[in-house]
């Protein structure tokens, strides 16, 4: 993937997250999830991948937004699955504690020929959903149509 498909992919997490989360669902998230005085909102977007996963953080303020961070997590293609699946967790665990997110907008998991591809992609789904599980945060999966 080039440095402008993963940039693309970026945006059209941020314009999902804005779209969906936001602006759809705004009163069951301040009712359930958005408790906080200030009314400030960290949303983790995640694109999840065995060799590239890519994140993003957004923090909403009333009716504004602003990109706090974004980038991805690689993994080198010689190692064994495990022990990427162990980076990817690691990392994502770092990204959670140093952003602590109020809630995670992650990519279902699709594919719709290489089925190999696909159970790789999961099995980095899952040590994602692990992460943010154990953190205690709430997750919405979409399907990459909708995002």
């Amino acid at each position: 993937m080039t440095f402008i498909e993963i940039m693309f992919d970026f945006s059209c997490v941020f314009s999902f997250i804005l779209r969906n989360i936001w602006y759809n669902e705004r009163q069951r998230i301040c009712a359930n999830v958005c408790r906080k005085e200030s009314s400030v909102m960290v949303i983790l977007g995640i694109d999840p991948g065995t060799a590239t996963t890519g994140f993003g953080i957004i923090r909403v303020v009333g009716n504004s937004f602003k990109t706090v961070d974004y980038g991805v997590i690689t993994t080198p293609p010689g190692i064994p699955m495990e022990q990427r699946l162990v980076m990817i967790y690691e990392q994502m665990n770092k990204i959670i504690d140093t952003w602590k997110p109020d809630q995670v907008a992650i990519e279902e998991l699709y594919f719709n020929q290489n089925v190999t591809t696909g159970i790789t992609v999961g099995q980095a789904r899952g040590v994602l959903l692990l992460s943010c599980a154990q953190k205690g945060l709430p997750v919405f999966e979409y399907t990459p149509l909708q995002v």
